[in-house]
């Protein structure tokens, strides 16, 4: 199983909660240190840094993963990254950054598995975000980057179904994750953990779908906090 992003947020979560169903995972992110000391020490877990803005990180990755596997059962696309302001102030280097993490890499590490993904009959899930089924103001290059996230995943499950792989996106409202803690930042608004999903309850949530998935023929879930719907705030 592979998960990007497993260094913070909804990612961490996630690997931490398969790591202790004992998972044979290979997690991608930038720095391990804080994820290691809260996992107890096992050996199915491959901790990979890799720029997901770097094609050379992203095949070393890729050549390790086959050189280790003859099938991947779940590919998890966790990683995001979030730009927030006017299009009159955001910069294109931000938007090319967006694309780059939001869109790229997943588009590029589901190519170079989809052939093993294909040998298990498996899941490839997509951590999407309520702002990419909806968008408002200073928030239009994030949105775009992933509207487009899920076109890709649409046209995706499409192409793959007779292969009898699943494809999931998982549309996530506010949670309580340093992406979040950002947004508020930019908005001017203290940070409050406490009025937000909590990160665990929600990679519980995205498991028990994936465990179910593919037997239910589940393809597109939103989550999201209905008891504080109202606060403003994108995953």
């Amino acid at each position: 199983m592979i998960i990007t992003g497993a260094t913070s947020g909804i990612g961490k979560a996630i690997a931490k909660k398969l790591h202790s169903e004992n998972a044979q995972l290979f997690l991608l992110g930038r720095n391990f240190s804080s994820l290691k000391n809260e996992l107890q020490e096992n050996h199915r877990d491959d901790f990979c840094e890799v720029d997901l803005t770097n094609d050379s990180d992203i095949q070393e990755f890729v050549d390790r993963v086959n050189g280790n596997c003859d099938r991947i059962d779940v590919l998890i696309h966790s990683a995001g990254a979030v730009h927030m302001g006017s299009l009159e102030n955001v910069s294109v280097k931000d938007l090319d950054e967006l694309y780059a993490i939001n869109v790229r890499a997943p588009y590029l590490l589901t190519q170079k598995f989809l052939s093993l993904i294909k040998k298990a009959k498996g899941q490839i899930v997509f951590l999407n975000s309520t702002a990419g089924l909806q968008t408002k103001e200073f928030l239009g290059q994030y949105s775009a980057s992933k509207f487009a996230l899920k076109a890709i995943a649409d046209s995706l499950r499409l192409e793959v179904r007779s292969d009898g792989i699943n494809v999931l996106s998982v549309y996530l409202g506010a949670a309580a994750t340093p992406m979040q803690e950002k947004v508020q930042a930019f908005s001017e608004k203290p940070y409050r953990p406490e009025n937000y999903m909590n990160a665990d309850e929600v990679a519980e949530r995205i498991l028990q779908v994936i465990k179910n998935g593919k037997e239910a023929r589940i393809t597109d879930v939103t989550i999201k906090d209905r008891e504080n719907f109202h606060l403003e705030g994108w995953s």
